[in-house]
């Protein structure tokens, strides 16, 4: 007999535990929802002019580069 959904996913966790990790759940804004775009634009356009500008994309540009290879 197949295993229940909930059978699976608690097996799933579980080997996923022993093996040392842990669950977390994160939200994140939702790029298809109407109007993200336009948002995200303002933000870049009141950034752009800002006095940290050049430190909030030395930081970003940082971040970016410590991600390359990821996998």
């Amino acid at each position: 007999m197949a295993l229940a959904a909930a059978e699976k996913t608690a097996q799933y966790r579980h080997r996923m535990r022993a093996s040392g990790l842990r669950q977390a759940q994160l939200w994140v804004l939702d790029s298809t929802r109407p109007g993200f775009a336009d948002r995200i634009r303002r933000q870049v356009v009141a950034l752009r002019d800002h006095p940290s500008e050049p430190d909030i994309r030395g930081f970003v540009e940082g971040a970016a580069l410590q991600i390359e290879g990821w996998q």
